[in-house]
């Protein structure tokens, strides 16, 4: 009877063991297309932290679309243009 449960018991902690090991690779690796998006907050000073994001998504070939978030009440001209 100890054989048994001593069996069972092992049999359980390798599945429970595997289960942990699959879900944390499975969570760093990302599966299908992906949207990126880009958050613009407060007042518009310059564009450029935001054009380097737009280019660097733009390269990455699992990005199908790119979300552009701007909750600004304005700012310079040009960067706001």
């Amino acid at each position: 009877m100890k054989k048994v449960l001593l069996f069972f018991s092992a049999i359980f902690i390798f599945i429970a063991v595997i289960s942990v090991i699959l879900a944390l690779l499975t969570s760093r690796v990302t599966i299908g297309d992906k949207i990126a998006l880009i958050k613009v907050e407060g007042i518009i000073l310059s564009s450029v932290d935001t054009v380097k994001e737009i280019k660097k998504y733009r390269d990455d070939p699992s990005i199908k679309a790119i979300v552009l978030s701007v909750d600004s009440p304005g700012g310079a001209v040009v960067p706001s243009a």
